[in-house]
């Protein structure tokens, strides 16, 4: 399949929202305050967007792609989106590669990247 740009807008769009609502996502992902046993509508919910990733991989990867080969890929592109996201809002990424000038830029050119395990 050849290179779509909504490949990588799913990836930016995860890290754009990291980067616009840092309290939102370090919320989101944080048991002790959003614990999905204890809060079932919010289980439901992150269901829900796990399974839009989920089924964009399974219709990119096409109708032979296995199961295993569906939930591995997304589980992929999910901690990619997530670790960059992170480090971008919380780490030392930039003390490690150096002055990211344009991070729009970068953080397409990691979805770029990482969108490559669609193909």
């Amino acid at each position: 399949m050849s290179q779509s740009p909504t490949r990588e807008s799913m990836f930016v769009a995860y890290v754009q929202f990291a980067l616009r609502h840092p309290g939102h996502f370090r919320v989101m992902f944080r048991k002790d305050i959003c614990n999905l046993e204890k809060y079932p509508d919010t289980l439901i919910q992150a269901d829900r967007a796990f399974g839009v990733l989920a089924d964009f991989v399974a219709t990119t990867l096409g109708e032979s792609a296995s199961v295993d080969e569906i939930r591995l890929t997304t589980t992929y592109m999910w901690s990619v989106a997530h670790g960059l996201a992170t480090l971008l809002l919380d780490g030392p990424l930039e003390k490690k590669i150096g002055d990211i000038h344009n991070v729009d830029e970068f953080v397409m050119n990691v979805a770029r990247l990482a969108t490559r395990a669609l193909s």
